[in-house]
């Protein structure tokens, strides 16, 4: 995936975060860190999408492991910041490990049958293109 890709799950991650983090804290709710949960779940099929439109030919374990490497650098530095910024987390210390460790292994359970479901929906290019040849007769 080029980096606009990578720069753009960031940004799906960051924005999820964010409008999980309002609709959590609108609804008087104190599991402020299911933000990262929902942010995780929805950077992971962006970000599956993405690859796949860019790369349809990669590898699934390279997709998830690329997958789960940016999700783990942003959840850590968007909740570092954000705590700086506003003390969103009451323990911090605990929930960021955790979100780093979750946010790697997260696109392997979910990126799969995505990546499957895109690959299989796709018809083989080469088969296409033969019967649209034989029909113009050369034309």
């Amino acid at each position: 995936m080029r980096s606009t890709g990578f720069l753009l799950v960031a940004v799906v991650f960051v924005a999820v975060a964010l409008l999980a983090y309002a609709i959590i804290l609108a609804g008087g709710w104190e599991a402020h860190d299911f933000a990262l949960v929902a942010a995780a779940i929805a950077a992971s099929q962006v970000g599956a999408l993405v690859w796949h439109r860019q790369a349809p030919a990669s590898a699934e374990r390279s997709v998830k492991l690329g997958l789960g490497v940016v999700l783990s650098v942003t959840a850590v530095a968007f909740t570092l910041i954000f705590q700086a910024v506003s003390g969103w987390l009451a323990y911090p210390e605990i929930i960021v490990p955790i979100a780093a460790i979750g946010c790697f292994v997260f696109p392997f359970a979910v990126v799969g049958p995505v990546w499957r479901a895109l690959s299989k929906g796709k018809p083989p290019e080469s088969k296409d293109a033969e019967p649209g040849a034989d029909a113009d007769g050369g034309a």
